[in-house]
């Protein structure tokens, strides 16, 4: 595997259905922890197209992206199968459906939670950080917001 030269950009779902339970997933990458859907931002892709992308990829779910919930840098996350440092977007989405499926090939196990059970979950610390942010709606300004959501 190549040395990594510089952060890589990654965007995470906070996926929503009608009932308002949050989509929650476990992959091989987070061992055993609880995380949302995302991805890579591939280059030339803009972050919402990857959040959406990402989600159909592993979830099977077309969404409307609504908000951006936080930005934090994970430098070596603990939890995490590879010493990476990344730099994360997290939105909150609407999910137009509620029927997974699941990709196995990245994901091993989902479940819809009420937000406020998905805190008491072993969950990665960015998961949990931006739980918080959504369950307090403190939210990035909306003209940052804005600029990363629409260009």
């Amino acid at each position: 595997m190549k040395k990594q030269e510089y952060p890589e950009p990654a965007a995470g779902a906070f996926v929503q259905n009608k009932s308002g339970e949050l989509l929650l997933v476990k992959s091989k990458e987070w061992k055993d922890l609880w995380h949302v859907p995302g991805g890579h931002i591939e280059v030339g892709e803009r972050i919402s197209d990857t959040v959406r992308r990402e989600v159909f990829e592993e979830v099977g779910l077309k969404i409307d992206v609504l908000r951006l919930i936080s930005v934090q840098e994970a430098i070596f996350p603990e939890g995490h199968s590879k010493k990476k440092h990344f730099i994360y977007f997290d939105f909150l989405c609407q999910a137009k459906t509620d029927k997974v499926k699941l990709d196995k090939t990245e994901l091993k196990e989902y479940k819809w939670v009420k937000p406020k059970e998905a805190l008491k979950l072993k969950t990665d610390k960015f998961t949990k950080n931006s739980l918080k942010m959504y369950l307090t709606a403190k939210y990035l300004p909306p003209e940052f917001e804005k600029k990363i959501i629409s260009g």
